[in-house]
């Protein structure tokens, strides 16, 4: 089974550190996987209506569409999603859990 994975930041240097080490850490688990990238929440979301991602990894602050709201729109779609937020600002942590 190929583990289907999106990781959406608007930095880019982060975004291709965080999918390599996403990269090495599944393979050292013997997994195989299929990450896609994406630098703004609209993408993501109109790339969710075709792939059943498996995991996401969301950046809470991006300048198009935050990604709570994201979570939201992507949750209604395929409830089965794993959802992990990525940020640097401890006050949205908490609102993330919802989701």
């Amino acid at each position: 089974m190929i583990v289907q994975i999106a990781v959406c930041d608007d930095e880019m240097i982060f975004l291709e550190n965080f999918i390599q080490q996403i990269t090495t850490q599944f393979l050292k688990a013997d997994m195989e996987i299929c990450v896609k990238s994406y630098t703004n929440g609209t993408s993501l979301l109109e790339e969710c209506r075709k792939i059943p991602f498996d995991v996401l990894f969301l950046d809470i602050e991006m300048p198009d569409i935050i990604g709570i709201e994201i979570a939201e729109a992507i949750r209604a779609v395929n409830p089965f999603v794993n959802i992990i937020f990525v940020t640097n600002q401890d006050d949205m942590v908490f609102q993330s859990i919802h989701y």
